[in-house]
């Protein structure tokens, strides 16, 4: 699947008007989930992606550090629960799009891009209740 298919599919699933706003949705939700997992686990999971959908966990340099010291400051991840990285998605596109319909549609396209093992790695660093939205989509 290239980065025209995978925005297509999300925007498919979440009902949105155009592919902008796919990519839009589709940046905001890896950006957040960049930052709820591992270095290591965002590797895993980008080395399995095309090129295209690599290019859309790419942010702005000033956005980059801000991340790494979040992640440094929680031991490499930032832990935050479902409700909160549903603001953090909302915060990300500027309360554009419904966070919940957003997640739930990346998420389920991401999981079609991996391997079964990969998808049970990302959902192992999941808190329960975000978990459960991974486990659905």
């Amino acid at each position: 699947m290239d980065k025209q298919e995978f925005l297509l599919e999300v925007q498919k699933k979440a009902k949105l008007e155009s592919i902008n706003d796919a990519e839009e949705a589709s940046k905001a939700v890896m950006h957040v989930l960049k930052r709820r997992i591992t270095k290591n686990e965002e590797k895993d999971l980008k080395s399995q992606l095309s090129a295209g959908e690599r290019d859309l966990w790419r942010e702005e340099p000033e956005k980059i550090s801000e991340l790494e010291k979040i992640r440094e400051k929680h031991g490499g991840v930032s832990k935050f629960n479902r409700d909160e990285f549903f603001t953090a998605v909302n915060e990300h596109s500027g309360n554009k799009f419904d966070a919940r319909k957003i997640t739930k549609a990346v998420f389920g396209v991401l999981k079609r891009q991996v391997s079964e093992g990969e998808s049970q790695d990302v959902e192992s660093q999941l808190p329960v209740d975000l978990k459960e939205i991974w486990e659905q989509s």
